[in-house]
């Protein structure tokens, strides 16, 4: 879990695990469908509107016809789309990091979702001789429908319901025997002792797979993540490239950032 300073928890009441799965979706994705939750989650879907029934009323999500979205007044919706607007401003910010060919390897995540919707930006030419691995089903669907890029490769394993990306030895295998010109991490806590951090284990490992073939690794997450702790340790500070994040009050991150071989990336 998360350790933070500022934004208290959305609610004090615990969830299940179910819950638990479906409020990070929804999380992750700001929105979401019943049909498609029963279908991901192997349930009905009544089953499904009385779990987002329930965390309705908790005040987690807004239901909506169809389905839901993430909270439930306006005030909280207004926070979650301040949110989306910084993914897009990171996202958009990464594409000047994107080589003139190669390899590029997006991680899982909403952050690098954005940055899959934003690689029609890049020009034609440059779009055309990029190749794209990553081990989340969404994003190499979304890249291959719209045909953003020159190839795109989908990492297989077992789909981590929390996560929505494949984990596990058989990806970590695959990963190992490719190399990569970049890689665009996502974290969910960077930390002057810990380091950058993950909240799922299994995802920790596919994401230290990744990195130990990158060429580069350049991290995508808002400010907010700074001096948060997450579950489980990816990596020391010092092992990406640069940290691509928006502007931010926090002073002691850029003297941290100061000392090491790591740029900070204003998006």
């Amino acid at each position: 879990m998360l350790r933070k300073h500022a934004s208290p928890e959305p609610a004090p009441i615990r969830l299940g695990p179910r819950l638990q799965t479906i409020f990070e979706i929804i999380e992750r994705q700001g929105t979401v469908r019943t049909k498609e939750l029963a279908t991901q989650l192997g349930v009905s879907e009544m089953t499904i509107r009385r779990d987002l029934e329930d965390l309705g009323r908790q005040g987690r999500v807004r239901r909506v016809h169809g389905g839901a979205t993430l909270f439930a007044s306006s005030d909280k919706l207004g926070g979650h789309e301040a949110n989306v607007i910084r993914k897009q401003t990171i996202a958009r910010a990464a594409l000047q990091y994107f080589p003139r060919g190669g390899t590029v390897y997006l991680d899982a995540g909403s952050t690098s979702m954005e940055l899959a919707r934003v690689i029609h930006e890049l020009d034609l030419v440059r779009r055309n001789s990029l190749r794209i691995v990553t081990h989340a089903p969404a994003v190499a669907t979304y890249l291959a429908t719209q045909r953003s890029v020159g190839s795109v490769h989908q990492i297989g394993d077992e789909v981590n319901f929390a996560t929505l990306s494949a984990v596990g030895p058989n990806a970590q295998e695959q990963i190992l025997r490719l190399h990569f010109d970049i890689f665009f991490m996502g974290v969910r806590g960077a930390d002057p002792v810990a380091g950058w951090t993950n909240n799922d284990s299994a995802e920790a490992k596919v994401k230290q797979a990744v990195m130990s073939r990158s060429s580069e690794t350049y991290i995508l997450a808002d400010s907010s993540k700074w001096r948060a702790i997450s579950f489980t340790p990816i990596a020391p500070l010092g092992a990406a490239n640069g940290w691509i994040v928006d502007r931010t009050q926090q002073q002691d991150m850029e003297e941290t950032f100061k000392t090491l071989s790591v740029k900070l990336c204003f998006a």
